[in-house]
């Protein structure tokens, strides 16, 4: 995947987010990608030498919810990155996600199902990652 970010926007900056959630496809794919998603580790901590994508401050959004202070790696497209907010993005400020921020959660969706449902290939995959620190991108 071309872009290295996952919903690393700001929608609460378009509009209010909505009362109720919105539950529905989307968001249960959103949720099974965090799910599998991995933190990036702390400053001066090293999980197969990431780098640092782990900061010393978080995002607060208008309405008042706060993120981690950590990006969360997509473990099927290693160089890509989500945050704690993802989430709540999809359930609550759904009017203002762009559609190509929906569109990357169906096409890592249905990457993670085909390793998922291949554990000899998701093993690979893992294990790729683990050696090399992450994949080519496409």
């Amino acid at each position: 995947m071309k872009d290295k970010w996952l919903l690393m926007i700001c929608p609460d900056l378009k509009g209010e987010p909505t009362v109720e959630p919105v539950i529905d496809e989307i968001t249960i794919k959103m949720d099974y990608i965090l799910s599998r998603a991995e933190k990036r580790p702390p400053h001066g901590g090293s999980m197969h030498d990431w780098g640092s994508h782990c900061w010393k401050g978080w995002h607060e959004t208008r309405c008042g919810k706060r993120s981690v202070s950590n990006d969360w790696r997509i473990p099927t497209f290693p160089d890509t990155w989500t945050n704690s907010l993802a989430d709540y993005y999809i359930k609550h400020y759904r009017p203002f996600v762009p559609r190509e921020e929906l569109d990357k959660i169906e096409k890592i969706y249905k990457e993670l199902r085909r390793y998922e449902d291949n554990p000899k290939l998701y093993e690979k995959l893992v294990y790729d990652n683990y050696c090399s620190g992450g994949a080519e991108e496409d």
